[in-house]
């Protein structure tokens, strides 16, 4: 009897291989955050900012109403990076460290960050079912959180 040397996959285990790829690749979302800013740490901040867990002294956050806006979100090893996520238009990159929980509510994620901030995802790549993007996408995060 011989056997195969490639082994078929599923297709559950096809979407999430595609899943893995689309996500680690970037995908256009609509992201409700926070004013991040890249500013030099010096000291004091008078409590205009306050420094996120997990990132270094040039990338902090103003206590303000998150904005919205419509950008290209990337999944990968050491966090997640939002593309022109600083108030300045630069990348913002978001180790584990920093973020607590994600959860899905509705058609939206919900990720929870250190000093109760929130970031808000909508817009997905659909490779199936809605539901399944949410859950992969949300589940992946907390994953990672949860290992760092």
């Amino acid at each position: 009897m011989k056997y195969s040397s490639s082994i078929k996959l599923s297709s559950n285990e096809r979407d999430k291989k595609a899943m893995l790829d689309k996500i680690s690749h970037g995908w256009e979302s609509r992201v409700s955050l926070p004013f991040f800013h890249t500013l030099p740490f010096q000291g004091d901040s008078n409590g205009e900012y306050i420094a996120l867990k997990g990132l270094n002294d040039y990338i902090l956050i103003q206590k303000d109403e998150p904005r919205t806006l419509k950008t290209s979100i990337y999944i990968v090893n050491p966090g997640i990076v939002v593309e022109k996520g600083t108030v300045n238009g630069e990348q913002l990159r978001l180790p584990w460290e920093c973020m607590v929980k994600s959860e899905v509510k509705g058609r939206k994620i919900y990720l929870s960050l250190d000093k109760n901030q929130t970031m808000v995802f909508t817009g997905f790549p659909y490779l199936r079912k809605e539901k399944f993007v949410l859950d992969f996408i949300s589940k992946l995060i907390n994953d990672n959180i949860n290992e760092s």
